[in-house]
């Protein structure tokens, strides 16, 4: 009797071990893939980008002002009293 159990906790090991390399590859290449489109993309965006003149842009009435970040958290800041942010 003791050797069948030995066999099941031995074939458990084993599977569970398969288990575990089986899905370190599959995230992995599932994380290379992200990383392959990823850097895709990047590479697509810097040369749809590479002749636009980023100064006359920033320079534009039209265009928005760089403190959008600091503007949301004094809004996020006023909602709460205690913690409100001086105008």
């Amino acid at each position: 009797m003791m050797p069948l159990i030995e066999h099941i906790v031995e074939f458990g090991g084993n599977a569970y071990g398969v288990f575990i390399i089986g899905y370190f590859i599959l995230v992995n290449v599932f994380y290379f893939a992200m990383f392959i489109v990823s850097f895709g993309a990047i590479v697509h965006s810097l040369h749809r980008n590479l002749f636009t003149r980023h100064r006359v842009i920033m320079q534009s009435e039209f265009s928005t002002p760089i403190s959008i970040v600091a503007s949301g958290v004094q809004r996020i800041g006023n909602m709460c009293p205690k913690h409100a942010i001086p105008a």
